[in-house]
């Protein structure tokens, strides 16, 4: 027979991703951080959920961005060329003008890249902003038929 050894749970905090579900032309879901302990794996009741983050993506590929979604995939898709992760708030301020984040929510509906957002405050901020499919966000930045006839 096995012994059970009696030990005292020590809960530490984890991050749990729900299940994808569909918000319109998005996928969305959310991170939460939950305690677990780490010697048995039992849960901690909470008795309010803590998101952390909420992710969301396109659901599928629209057709045809206009002009502004493909001038600031050509930025973003510079920017993606070293890194995975680009902040929203330092991009909004270098681009400026007040309708940059709904570009970005448009871009994403067409582009393979993912929006965070992020509680703050009461209200959802987008944090920043993940690629998913590079090839998919330089396809929007210069697209193949336009970039043979500019030849």
């Amino acid at each position: 027979m096995t012994d059970i050894v009696p030990h005292i749970c020590r809960f530490r905090l984890q991050r749990r991703e729900r299940a994808w579900s569909l918000r319109g032309a998005y996928r969305e879901r959310a991170v939460e951080s939950v305690s677990v302990c780490a010697i048995c794996g039992k849960e901690r009741t909470a008795r309010f959920r803590k998101v952390v983050f909420i992710e969301r993506e396109s659901a599928d590929q629209q057709p045809e961005p206009d002009f502004r979604v493909r001038r600031l995939a050509r930025i973003l898709d510079q920017r993606f060329q070293t890194r995975d992760i680009v902040r929203v708030q330092p991009l909004i301020r270098r681009l400026g003008g007040a309708h940059t984040e709904a570009d970005l929510e448009r871009l994403a509906i067409h582009a393979g890249i993912r929006l965070t957002y992020q509680r703050q405050a009461g209200s959802l901020s987008l944090y920043e902003l993940r690629v998913i499919d590079r090839a998919g966000l330089a396809e929007i930045a210069e697209p193949v038929g336009l970039a043979k006839d500019a030849h």
